[in-house]
């Protein structure tokens, strides 16, 4: 399934990745392929225990990219706290929401840790197949047609996600010199964009929504006056509040931060829910 051919499009100034997939898979080369030698990274929570989720920016032909990686929400041997972060971290910086969800695997070799990849994802972030593509690496992207549907057609768990729930997928090489690669993936990328334009150009659901209004009410603070990342203080402040506990915040400071607090108590439900089953044993 490829991404349908669209007329010639305005993009947006500015695109927000999300890229999710298992450790191995070639997410890091993939990254630094799309965003070519020139890039800034920055470690979302050099305090917390998880230490993993990152976010990148740079730029291809003038077009401004930021990519949030998000690898804990796929470690089972993550704590309850840990995935919460996790997940405010990649809310935090793609608010309003991600243009795009890229689900890495490597091409012929769909394994079981890949389809708790998708599993977790479509727990996490539901109703987003207008905004996901699956991103093969390690395939010939000269001949991602008949690989990439010979592939698919290998495992039902793929195809069904493929076709059910994912609106494009492109291939991926780092290994190899091909100009047309990253090109190629924006372009599908800006399309599904296009696409999205009459309802919304980015993804969203009721826990980027609540993040929305907690961000707006956290920026009236007079914690968010100092200098820096809004976005970089808000998700500090919140890994902060979850590592103290929201009842113990409720009692200390009842009906201060009120949006705040609700937005984690949701991404609290949603963590329980993409757990593994082994976690509370």
């Amino acid at each position: 399934m490829a991404s349908k051919p669209l007329h010639p499009q305005s993009e947006e100034p500015e695109l927000r990745i999300v890229v999710l997939g298992q450790t191995g898979v070639g997410k890091t080369a993939a990254v630094h392929t799309i965003l070519g030698h020139e890039f800034s990274s920055t470690n979302l929570s050099p305090s917390s225990e998880t230490g993993t989720c990152m976010r990148m920016t740079g730029k291809h032909e003038g077009q401004a990219l930021t990519i949030v990686d998000t690898p804990g929400l796929f470690h089972t041997d993550k704590q309850h706290e840990e995935v919460i972060k996790e997940i405010v971290q990649c809310i935090a910086f793609t608010l309003p929401g991600p243009h795009v969800f890229l689900l890495v695997i490597r091409f012929g070799a769909f394994t079981k840790h890949d389809k708790k990849v998708l599993e977790v994802f479509q727990k996490v972030f539901q109703n987003a197949k207008r905004y996901t593509m699956v991103l093969f690496t390690f395939g010939d992207p000269g001949e991602v047609q008949d690989q990439c549907q010979a592939f698919i057609e290998s495992s039902e768990t793929l195809k069904k996600f493929i076709d059910e729930s994912c609106e494009a997928y492109h291939v991926i090489n780092s290994e190899v010199k091909d100009d047309s690669q990253v090109p190629g993936l924006l372009q599908k990328i800006n399309n599904m964009v296009q696409k999205n334009e009459n309802e919304r150009s980015y993804y969203s659901n009721e826990t980027f929504k609540e993040a929305e209004n907690a961000f707006e009410e956290m920026m009236k603070s007079p914690e968010a006056k100092s200098e820096g990342d809004p976005k970089e203080k808000f998700m500090v402040t919140l890994e902060g509040w979850i590592s103290k506990g929201l009842a113990k915040l409720e009692g200390q400071a009842p009906g201060y931060f009120t949006l705040v607090r609700r937005f984690l108590t949701k991404v609290e439900e949603v963590a329980y829910d993409c757990m593994p089953p082994e976690a509370f044993q």
